[in-house]
């Protein structure tokens, strides 16, 4: 049997059932528990719950928002690391040259490709038309006189759309 996590008193303990409990709803094993609860203890410890800025929501609700971002996180880099082992598997007696290395960085180019793919298909047409174009590596300024719109209503449509991709947990691309 698996020795349990403590935290000493720097978390609440029904934070920590509730990690433990989500995690095996997302179909995470017994020996990856641990490390997932440790992952999201983390995160937890660096949000403070503010009923004001949650829009009014408990704090229940908060921390399995938080907690859900970050098991769709693990599962997404489980995923894409099962992915890229079983692409990278080849004959042992193979060696590593510096073309191979280059290929395993677009790999990872590549995956970062699919996650914003992915991301993209869940927006508005307007949304995606303001993610390509800071893509492109235009100012949000320039888009917001292509669209017709104010500096500040883009400036809070792209604070919507960080907010989104920070939901599906994609936020390190930001």
């Amino acid at each position: 049997m698996l020795r349990k996590n403590s935290y000493g008193g720097l978390i609440e303990q029904w934070k920590v059932k509730m990690i433990t409990t989500r995690a095996r709803r997302y179909g995470f094993s017994e020996s990856e528990i641990q490390d997932i609860e440790q992952r999201i203890v983390m995160e937890l410890l660096k949000v403070d719950f503010d009923p004001e800025l949650t829009g009014g929501a408990k704090e229940t609700t908060f921390v399995i928002e938080v907690i859900d971002r970050q098991m769709k996180k693990a599962l997404r880099d489980k995923y894409r690391d099962v992915r890229r082992a079983n692409y990278e598997a080849g004959p042992l007696d193979d060696p590593i040259t510096e073309h191979t290395f280059f290929k395993m960085h677009r790999d990872e180019r590549f995956e970062l490709l699919i996650d914003l793919k992915r991301a993209m298909a869940g927006l508005s047409a307007v949304e995606r038309e303001i993610c390509e174009g800071l893509m492109r590596g235009d100012t949000q300024a320039e888009i917001a006189r292509g669209k017709k719109r104010s500096k500040a209503a883009m400036s809070e449509a792209v604070k919507r759309l960080r907010e989104k991709l920070r939901k599906w947990g994609i936020d390190d691309y930001i």
